[in-house]
């Protein structure tokens, strides 16, 4: 995992408003992270740094990651470690493993998501299948909910194991925006907004759930959030989150600025109004926190 440099994470917490402090881990955290070791898992709120962790290690939550822990992509706001990743041979079994996880944490909704691997032909979209398909014969009742990058193929279209995928109806789908318009290429190098969009579109054309989320604090301005927020309704984005962002380690993009609960409030109230049905807008917000209460409409 990519930490950041003493100096760097030192100065950061310092400009950290208070009401972003997060608890330090308890017992019931200590023994979600030991499954997770025996069972040789990655998650997204390891690898990523999330400052929610704790509180959602500690309500047994957990993001699993899968397809390794190296992204071959170099997102600047994100703190996975880019390189090399993992030949797949040595993933044969990450399905299993991670079916394990949900039976031994006793969870009964999974939130799934993956590095990048713009390496493999269909992106990796096969992978999540058999993990889906492996978490619901071995762990009936549990919903599953799929946080996945863009399936890049050769020719710029979907890799039809990515139609597959959607064939196969996850629970939710959730693709993160994770930014406005403007700042996308300088944020998401290998990314494009417009795909982003078109990716949310098909999967609500075949009637599901659909889930998309972003990042304020970039540099983006008002009018530029409406946009977001206004494209991700016209896409059939049903359930939205937005989050303060934070520079993961000492060599991603700067922070522009810290903003304050009652803007997070008013983007809650522009969504709603643009007929987002779940929203959850907060500084610590990040797109898999509160999934499960999320999906099933009881955060009002």
């Amino acid at each position: 995992m990519q930490l950041p440099d003493s100096k760097s994470f030192i100065l950061l917490r310092e400009r950290l408003p208070e009401q972003m402090k997060r608890p330090l881990p308890t017992p019931k955290v200590l023994s979600v992270g030991k499954v997770l070791s025996e069972l040789s898992l990655a998650t997204v709120c390891e690898e990523a740094s999330c400052p929610n962790r704790a509180e959602c290690y500690g309500q047994g939550h957990v993001s699993f990651m899968i397809l390794g822990d190296v992204c071959t992509r170099g997102c600047s706001y994100c703190g996975v470690s880019k390189g090399k990743p993992v030949s797949m041979e040595k993933l044969s079994d990450e399905p299993e493993r991670l079916a394990s996880a949900v039976r031994r944490l006793g969870l009964d909704h999974v939130v799934v998501t993956s590095v990048a691997r713009d390496d493999l032909p269909d992106g990796g979209a096969g992978h999540f299948r058999r993990v889906m398909k492996t978490i619901r014969d071995s762990c009936p009742g549990v919903t599953v909910e799929l946080l996945v990058p863009e399936f890049l193929s050769t020719d710029g279209g979907w890799p039809m194991e990515a139609y597959f995928l959607l064939d196969d109806r996850p629970d939710v789908f959730n693709h993160n925006i994770e930014t406005v318009r403007r700042l996308t290429r300088s944020f998401r190098p290998q990314g494009d907004y417009d795909r982003s969009l078109s990716f949310l579109s098909l999967a609500r054309s075949k009637g599901l759930l659909t889930k998309s989320g972003f990042m304020v604090g970039c540099g983006e301005t008002e009018r530029e959030i409406r946009e977001v927020i206004r494209d991700l309704s016209l896409s059939g984005v049903e359930i939205l989150t937005i989050g303060q962002y934070i520079p993961p380690t000492g060599h991603s993009k700067p922070v522009q600025g810290f903003l304050p609960e009652e803007s997070f409030q008013n983007f809650k109230k522009w969504a709603i109004d643009m007929g987002i049905r779940e929203v959850l807008s907060g500084a610590l917000v990040r797109s898999s926190y509160l999934a499960n209460r999320l999906q099933k409409g009881e955060l009002k």
